[in-house]
Parts: C-alpha cells; sequence; structure tokens
C-alpha cells in the first residue's frame, strides 16, 4: 500500500511535505469548486528551471506568443521583458511553489500566491489534500460551514489588484475547470462518520476559526484576512494532529504547547518548549503504529522499507515539523536544527488572539486572553493563574514562577504591545484587543 494510502486512512490527508501556499490553494479550490489553467500565467512567471527554460518558456518563444495575441507590442526590448517576468514571478511565486507545467515539463506541483479566484490552479496538489479536508470537516458543523461561507465572501470579493495587474494572461471566467475534491477514491479517503468524529474533536478550535474570521473582517484588509486565515488553518491542522495523537496513544488530557517568548534567557523554558514539541512529533509518527495495532489501518505499506523490514516514518516527521515551522509556531527555521521549539511568530500570534477575542467583546483582561488561547489551541505560556499545575500534570516541571514563567510571560506582553494588541493603562493592568494590521 503507497503511503499516501495509509496516511490518509490515518489522518483523512497525506503527511507530506507543505507550504501554507499549498494548504491555502487546497482550502479555496475545495471552497470555490473551479479552478483555471493560467497556461500563459506560468510561462511569464517561470524564469529559471535546472533543465533550463526552452520553447515558449524562453523569452524569446515568450515574446512570440505574447506578439501573436496583442499582449506586446514590438517596441518593448527583451531585457524590458525579462525585468516584467521577474517582478511575476516575485509577486505570484513568491512562496517558492510556482514550477513549470507545460510543453515539455512534468508538473513538480504549481501554486500561485493566492489572492483571489483567478489564480488557483490544480497542476498536482501539494498539499496532501488537507486544505480539501478542513474545508470537508468545516461542512459538518454550524460554525464550519459559516467560516467557509465568511471565507469565500472574502476570497472572491472583487476588485482585487493582483488579478488586475495580470489580467492579460490570464484566463476568462468561461474557461473555467471544476474541481472534483480528492482524487484518491473514496476507498483512501474519511467516510462521513470519521470526519464527523474530527469535527467533534476540533469543535473548539474551529469555533476559535469563526471568531477569528468574525473579528478580523471588521478590521482587516482583504490581504490580511486571507493571510491570518491561513495562518490559523494551518494551526488547526497541527492541533488536529497532536490532538488525534494523544488520544490514540491512550493520554486521556489535552496536551499543551509550552512557548518560550525568553530569547534563551531562561534555559529551563527553552529547554521545555523543545522537548514538548520533541514529544509531539513524536507522538505522530508513532500513532501510525499504534493504529496499525489497532486495526484502524490494516498496513504499514510503503512505510516499511523492503528490503529491511524496517519502519520508516521520516515523511511523517518531516510533515508534522515542516507545518509548525512554516506556519509561525515553531522556531528556528532553518531545517539544520533539529532541537526547535514552541515560540509562535507575530503574524501567528496576531491570529491566535483574533481568534480568541470576539467582534463584540471590549478590550479583555490579559489573563483572559491566555486563559482562552491555552484552552482553544494548548498554547501555554505561564499566562495563566493555574499555569504551573496544568503544566505539571502534563510532564512540563521545574520551572521557576519568578525566574522563568513570569519573564516568558512578560515577554509575551511585550509581543503584543508591539503588535498593537495590548495595553497597559496602568502598573499591572494589561488589556488586549483587536486592531487593524498596520502594515497592510
Amino acid at each position: 500500500m503507497k503511503k499516501r494510502q495509509v496516511s490518509f486512512q490515518a489522518f483523512g490527508y497525506h503527511l507530506d511535505a507543505i507550504k501554507p501556499v499549498h494548504l491555502a490553494n487546497g482550502y479555496f479550490l475545495a471552497l470555490t469548486g473551479k479552478h483555471y489553467r493560467l497556461e500563459l500565467l506560468n510561462k511569464l512567471a517561470v524564469v529559471s528551471n535546472k533543465k533550463g527554460l526552452t520553447g515558449e518558456y524562453h523569452t524569446e518563444g515568450l515574446r512570440e506568443v505574447l506578439a501573436d495575441r496583442g499582449l506586446l507590442e514590438d517596441s518593448v526590448a527583451k531585457e524590458h521583458l525579462n525585468l516584467l517576468r521577474a517582478q511575476a514571478n516575485a509577486i505570484v511565486a513568491n512562496d517558492d511553489a510556482v514550477y513549470a507545467a507545460f510543453d515539455d515539463y512534468k508538473a513538480f506541483g504549481n501554486d500561485y500566491t493566492i489572492s483571489s479566484p483567478e489564480l488557483l490552479c490544480d497542476l498536482k496538489r501539494k498539499d496532501g489534500f488537507a486544505g480539501c479536508f478542513i474545508y470537508s470537516v468545516f461542512a459538518l458543523t454550524d460554525e464550519g460551514r459559516r467560516i467557509n461561507e465568511l471565507a469565500k465572501l472574502r476570497f472572491e470579493e472583487p476588485g482585487d489588484s493582483l488579478t488586475k495587474l495580470f489580467q492579460p494572461v490570464l484566463d476568462g471566467g468561461d474557461t473555467a475547470l471544476a474541481w472534483e475534491g480528492f482524487d484518491g477514491g473514496s476507498d483512501e479517503c474519511f467516510d462521513v462518520s470519521r470526519l464527523q468524529q474530527v469535527a467533534d474533536l476540533m469543535h473548539p478550535q474551529t469555533a476559535g476559526i469563526l471568531r477569528l474570521v468574525e473579528t478580523i473582517g471588521r478590521v482587516e484588509s482583504r490581504y490580511a484576512f486571507l493571510r491570518q486565515l491561513v495562518t490559523v488553518l494551518g494551526v488547526w491542522l497541527l492541533k488536529y494532529l497532536i490532538r488525534s495523537s494523544t488520544a490514540i496513544a491512550g493520554i486521556n488530557h489535552d496536551s499543551l504547547l509550552f512557548a518560550d517568548f525568553t530569547g534563551g534567557q531562561s534555559p529551563k523554558c527553552r529547554s521545555r518548549s523543545v522537548h514538548c514539541f520533541s514529544r509531539h512529533r513524536e507522538l505522530v509518527y508513532k500513532s501510525f503504529i499504534s493504529l496499525q495495532e489497532q486495526g484502524v489501518i490494516a498496513t504499514l505499506g510503503d512505510y516499511v522499507n523492503s528490503q529491511t523490514g524496517r519502519i520508516d516514518l521520516k515523511d511523517v516527521e518531516r510533515h508534522f515539523q515542516d507545518l509548525a515551522v512554516r506556519i509561525g509556531l515553531v522556531q528556528p527555521r532553518a531545517s539544520t536544527v533539529r532541537a526547535k521549539h514552541y515560540e509562535p511568530q507575530p503574524d501567528t500570534i496576531r491570529a491566535l488572539v483574533a481568534s480568541v477575542i470576539s467582534s463584540t467583546e471590549g478590550p479583555v483582561m490579559f489573563s483572559e486572553v491566555a486563559t482562552r488561547i491555552r484552552e482553544v489551541w494548548g498554547l501555554s505560556f505561564g499566562g495563566c493563574p493555574d499555569d504551573s499545575g496544568r503544566l505539571a500534570e502534563d510532564g512540563i516541571v521545574g520551572l521557576d514562577e519568578d525566574d522563568d514563567l513570569r519573564l516568558n510571560r512578560a515577554r509575551f506582553v511585550e509581543h503584543l504591545k508591539s503588535l498593537g494588541l495590548a495595553f497597559e493603562p496602568s502598573d499591572g493592568l494589561v488589556l488586549c484587543e483587536i486592531t487593524a494590521d498596520s502594515d497592510q
């Protein structure tokens, strides 16, 4: 049995290397049910290939195609066309997920930086159908359906500047192709009952995403909205893997994600956070073995080396780590550093805070926000009055309240203030609120 089939049976999608842009495209493909070929955009935006550029990917070949379609004047110099191509690549391929996919090239996978339905294509899914999996789970609850509805409305808003910029090389609206979703067959995918189990398991996190889209929909630009939505979808997916693996291992309480914000000034915070992430990574890949032992999956298939008979789940381990790093939940980003720790980056902090503050609320006490973040996402940093006890229940011990947790908590508050998410009207009183992203 192929790894993909085993992975689908275990978790509902294929656990392989993934970028946020892949997850975004997969989710919005399921959301809209359509995609485009976008051949001309691909030839314009791809500026390099390890085998070299040939045919209409070469500047001269592309120049001829554009001229034949009346899209390029003869007076435009070759170097100016190359500058245009470089700019196109920087805009629609800034996630390093665009590859030559036509003529003599085989599609490795191709996802453009998302801004509108007109930029959706389906040239070999690279998210393992995780986006479609999330959409399918959401479709089973009132909260999830509302998320899908609001996300679709915002995604399809007219007047997108990026779409206008590339309009000459985009496909017309009547050329849209229907997207059929999972392509592996019903025997690979979760049936409705298993999807419903996931929906029930992830209800607090789904409700958190609904709060996010309702809250930031009032204050954020369209681009900031989409960026934060995709970020929190990635956190939802990672939390799903942790919660499922924890249950599979027979652990009867929600495992905490202990984050270190001290910049290494508290060696204890750093070591506990590193251990916490390592434990979660191990839980996820070991869950495949447990699921086989429990009879949920019949065989580990290609995860077993045919020559040595040894189980190799490095792809699963890499998926978990890759996802955690790319959604900004774990640092350092360098792939050569294995000892990673939970430390959300600014965009991720913004999305998590917005997911626990209702759009109808005024400023919220910091301790309440910290409690909500812990209860919804499992993220702990010493911000809750009972954090020491909860961390101890999860096996995270030895942290001093003054030397470790207080420092960690103070550094997180500093992050919130710098992001415009918190203010201190008086000494010791920290209030949180959602404001527009000033960078948008």
